[in-house]
């Protein structure tokens, strides 16, 4: 709860400093093969970026996010499935996307997703030490950084979590 109060207060908190968006998807790629590989998933990377994208971001707070989506994707996704890290960039705009497979959401699921303490599956959530406040956290890290996250099924199945950033290249 602590952190999600903090979350509340985070525009005098942020960190700005410049990242290349290449160096941090090879980060996010390392980390995420290997979460992959301890929950028994295929990991797959399909990267379509400028390798001189700079943007000025909280790299922390980017980090945390990231980490909190694909934690999500491998706890939930039953193996031997996949997990998939997307990330696209354009003139305005970075985007990070993660994918996972089966079980996927309903429809009202997904719709409460970023809710306070909400879980889909409690005796799941609880045993894998969820507390319901990841996906919220997310949402105002998100909006404090000047972004926004979509949820939406994914194709055939799961979950397909989408970080929108904008490239910013004047910051205090």
């Amino acid at each position: 709860m602590y952190q999600l109060s903090q979350v509340q207060n985070l525009s005098t908190h942020l960190i700005w400093q410049e990242c290349q968006l290449s160096a941090l998807t090879s980060l996010y790629i390392a980390d995420m093969k290997t979460l992959a590989t301890q929950c028994h998933l295929r990991f797959i990377a399909d990267i379509d970026i400028l390798e001189a994208t700079v943007f000025k971001t909280d790299k922390q707070k980017v980090d945390q996010i990231i980490t909190n989506f694909a934690k999500n994707a491998c706890l939930y996704t039953d193996s031997p499935e996949h997990i998939q890290l997307k990330v696209r960039v354009n003139t305005k705009y970075i985007f990070i996307q993660i994918d996972d497979s089966t079980p996927g959401v309903s429809e009202t699921e997904l719709n409460k997703l970023f809710e306070r303490l909400y879980r889909i599956d409690e005796s799941r959530s609880w045993a894998l030490g969820g507390s319901g406040l990841g996906l919220s956290i997310c949402e105002g890290l998100t909006h404090a950084l000047e972004g926004n996250i979509n949820l939406h099924h994914g194709k055939p199945e799961g979950l397909c979590v989408r970080l929108t950033l904008p490239i910013i290249t004047t910051k205090e």
